[in-house]
């Protein structure tokens, strides 16, 4: 079993039917752990942390250009 002895981040979110609600995100030694809406945990090792990470910047970038898109 995973101990959470490390930080805590909360990511304000949106569930499937648009309510409000949170992402939290532990850092352990050689882990992350996330538990998302509703209540889904995930655990998950450096590489797929950084590979989780890699793909919400890029996902950020994406969001952004199809913003400014509608936008301007």
């Amino acid at each position: 079993m995973t101990e959470f002895t490390g930080r805590r981040w909360d990511i304000a979110c949106l569930d499937a039917l648009d309510r409000k609600r949170q992402v939290q995100v532990w850092s352990c030694p050689g882990r992350i752990v996330m538990i998302s809406p509703p209540a889904e945990t995930s655990t998950l090792s450096i590489a797929e942390a950084t590979q989780l990470r890699k793909s919400l910047e890029r996902a950020i970038e994406e969001a952004t250009a199809l913003l400014v898109n509608k936008v301007g």
